[in-house]
């Protein structure tokens, strides 16, 4: 056979490459809250680690409007929010050019209590469409290409449901046909197509955190942090399984649970603290109680066996297991992280775009360069070798961090 001109051949050829191409422009892609594995970890790598060298530029801003909503990235799009003149705003950028593909708003307050206000939650995007959550719960499912609105709810004036005092936070989490929201008082379940009610567990204000999808026996669980409690539901039909007491100050469960084979980890701010709690399948059981790690508002990265958060103020590395703390390092307010080519890629509360090493050894800073002002609180997103960020203010940056 003749492979240089055999035209079958030949196809099948280009379709290998094609679908090789597609599955890694996929891989980079960041669609879901934190990250495509949920966990704020990106398996990309070849980041750039000398920034003496080469310091990374930035590569476009844009102005947002107020709020926290980090970005989403898809398929060749940013997507984030923003409030301006009492508006949530979803824009569409491209990742290349910045240039705005289209926008779409609906009525919002910003709600400054204690902090500028705007948005909490971020945009996910899955096959096509982009879930978007309120403040005061107005769901909104529209279509990632034009902005058109598929569907949308007002969870208020439809199933009464009660906002916790600084507004809704956690973003959507698919499972199956199913859109999982941390809203009522242990989590609303949707038909992620047509947004019809699926289950639901009370109408109470839930907390701020957003829903984590584990396995369990052949069953898919959702990890509830709600707004006094920690609660392992059954995904299909939102049974509680079991719940754990967590009362935290003004009901600030904020940051995600992470979930290792039998272990699940919760950690919330003033001064409630962490802990790690053991889960059977039917019980959930208290192995180690801290104070040494309080996540405010942003997860925690487990990373080979070691946690890496901030501490309110005070960025720390801990040992899962344990609860033993390894190393701390002051200096860079209420941050925020992720995690990808076993670095650390850190987001200070002012501004500072930080690159460490992930070792539970000690603190090794390989580069700092500051590409905001203003207070930032969320959390980076990576994706292609670019990072996305923003400040409270709206002020919108993307960033070459590749090599």
């Amino acid at each position: 056979m003749n492979y240089k001109t055999n035209p079958v051949f030949s196809g099948l050829v280009i379709c290998s490459i094609l679908v090789l191409i597609c599955q890694n422009a996929v891989a980079n892609d960041w669609p879901y809250w934190r990250g495509p594995d949920r966990n704020g970890i990106s398996q990309e790598t070849d980041l750039n680690a000398d920034w003496s060298e080469n310091e990374p530029e930035i590569a476009w801003t844009a102005s947002i409007g107020w709020g926290f909503s980090a970005a989403a990235i898809d398929n060749g799009k940013v997507f984030v929010k923003g409030n301006v003149d009492d508006n949530d705003v979803l824009y569409c950028f491209d990742v290349e050019t910045g240039d705005l593909k289209w926008e779409r708003s609906h009525p919002e307050p910003r709600t400054p209590r204690q902090y500028e206000g705007g948005p909490n939650a971020s945009p996910v995007i899955h096959n096509g469409r982009v879930y978007t959550l309120s403040k005061t719960a107005k769901i909104f499912v529209r279509d990632d290409s034009d902005g058109s609105t598929i569907w949308d709810l007002d969870l208020v004036e439809r199933y009464g449901i009660e906002i916790p005092t600084w507004g809704l936070a956690g973003s959507a989490l698919i499972v199956d046909d199913m859109a999982v929201f941390n809203v009522g008082s242990y989590g609303m379940a949707f038909d992620k197509k047509t947004g019809e009610l699926l289950w639901e567990n009370g109408t109470g204000a839930g907390g701020y955190a957003t829903p984590v999808k584990f396995e369990r026996d052949g069953k898919t669980l959702l990890a509830m942090f709600v707004a006094n409690e920690f609660a392992v539901l059954e995904a299909e039909t939102g049974r509680i399984l079991d719940k754990f007491s967590w009362p935290t100050r003004y009901d600030v469960n904020a940051a995600d649970p992470i979930i290792s084979g039998d272990k699940i980890f919760i950690s919330s701010g003033y001064n409630q603290g962490c802990a790690l709690l053991h889960f059977d399948n039917e019980n959930l059981t208290e192995v180690w109680k801290s104070r040494d790690m309080r996540n405010h508002m942003n997860s925690s990265v487990l990373w080979q066996g070691n946690l890496y958060g901030f501490d309110e103020s005070e960025l720390k590395c801990m040992d899962f297991d344990t609860g033993e703390v390894l190393w701390s390092q002051g200096g860079l307010g209420k941050g925020s992280l992720i995690l990808a080519d076993e670095k650390l890629i850190i987001l200070s509360e002012d501004g500072r775009l930080v690159l460490a090493e992930a070792s539970p050894q000690e603190y090794r800073q390989l580069g700092e360069k500051r590409i905001l002002q203003g207070r930032c609180w969320t959390m980076p997103v990576l994706a292609d070798g670019r990072i996305y960020a923003r400040n409270a203010a709206g002020d919108f940056v993307c960033v070459e961090i590749s090599k």
